[in-house]
């Protein structure tokens, strides 16, 4: 009765989502109900309902990502300089926007060319905090980076130095965030300022709406079309599984299918033409 009930809602016109959400009222219901002794089983847990539509990854395209930069290392706004480090460190890493504003100078290891990612930012019911450790355990991870980017990183610090030397006892030395708030200044940055910048810079400039996960997605896309092994991206990445990468993100590899298809046919020799008549 459930199923049919099920098929009889994707009839008329429920989403997959709206459906499965359904289930889950139905399922905790029913649970109240078995839990209370009014029916003898959890008649929910055969049910099959449908599974919820997975939204594709919406990578950035090569083009998006020139006109982006374009702009925003021409923005000469309050602030602008820390979000544009910030953004620019956010594509090479290809880390989560909570795990690179928990980044402390400390982690930053300007001899060997690599950062350490090792904290995150979440928000429970205490609200918004950092944790010790990563969203998995593969999540506290080293990450090598080019001379570009750490020279980069390098004149930031000469930035972070002068702005903690101007608000003098006030600053949070304890912290050594390297993307500080300017309310708490010194502090971490709350991922949600890095999101309302985003948002607000692309609203003024008239781009489509961006996310800060959008760049993480687009640097593991980048790195699998351009031939990196899927369990080498996971590790940077700090996925638990290179399963997780290649589900998130397997349909930017169609891209590469002409290009599949030239590696392949080099192997096929050129077939002689047909003799007729």
């Amino acid at each position: 009765m459930i199923n049919s009930a099920y098929s009889a809602m994707l009839e008329n016109g429920f989403s997959k989502n709206s459906v499965y959400a359904m289930h889950l009222f139905v399922h905790a219901m029913l649970a109240m109900a078995f839990k209370e002794g009014l029916i003898p089983r959890n008649y929910a847990d055969a049910a099959t309902p449908p599974k919820k539509n997975q939204p594709e990854v919406d990578a950035l395209s090569e083009e998006q990502l020139d006109l982006f930069f374009k702009l925003l290392y021409q923005d000469t706004s309050v602030h602008s300089y820390t979000f544009q480090v910030l953004f620019s460190l956010l594509l090479a890493t290809g880390c989560r926007i909570g795990e690179l504003c928990a980044l402390s100078w400390d982690n930053v290891d300007f001899d060997e060319n690599r950062i350490h990612i090792c904290r995150h930012f979440i928000k429970d019911s205490t609200g918004t905090r950092i944790e010790e450790g990563c969203k998995t355990n593969a999540g506290d991870r080293w990450l090598y980076m080019d001379d570009e980017t750490m020279d980069m990183l390098k004149e930031y610090r000469r930035h972070y130095d002068e702005v903690a030397k101007s608000y003098g006892s006030k600053w949070n030395y304890f912290a050594k965030a390297v993307f500080f708030s300017t309310h708490d200044p010194g502090y971490f940055m709350n991922p949600s300022t890095a999101r309302t910048w985003l948002h607000e810079f692309t609203k003024k400039n008239h781009l489509p709406r961006i996310h800060p996960h959008q760049f993480r997605h687009t640097a593991i896309s980048l790195q699998l079309q351009n031939g990196i092994s899927i369990p080498e991206a996971a590790k940077r990445a700090g996925h638990s599984r290179p399963d997780v990468t290649l589900r998130t993100n397997s349909h930017t590899l169609k891209d590469n299918d002409r290009h599949c298809c030239e590696v392949v046919t080099k192997a096929i020799p050129k077939m002689p033409k047909r003799k007729t008549g």
